[in-house]
């Protein structure tokens, strides 16, 4: 008798391999992601996977006078401009990268 065939997709470990490579030289999730085509979520599942720990990028700047500075355009900003209290970007530049 023959092996059943495998259902479902085959394992991407060519594309994990790449994100892997692009992982320890220094790239960060949203460049890998833009660089192969792939979500940033997709990006850090991999990661995860592969054993790689997440790495904070950005950490958020404190708020001064209810205003807080973008990491991205380094604009000082109201609390509001901001998509969470936890986000280092601001919405505006946020939107522009997703478009790019």
């Amino acid at each position: 008798m023959s092996p059943k065939p495998k259902i479902g997709r085959p394992p991407a470990e060519k594309l994990r391999k790449r994100i892997i490579t692009l992982h320890k030289a220094g790239k960060t999730q949203d460049e890998i992601a833009s660089a192969i085509k792939l979500s940033r979520e997709g990006v850090a599942y991999h990661l995860r996977q592969a054993g790689l720990a997440r790495r904070v990028y950005r950490k958020t700047a404190p708020v001064k006078n209810g205003k807080r500075m973008c990491v991205k355009c380094k604009k000082s900003k109201s609390i509001g401009a901001f998509p969470s209290s936890r986000d280092a970007v601001c919405r505006k530049c946020y939107r522009d990268g997703q478009k790019g």
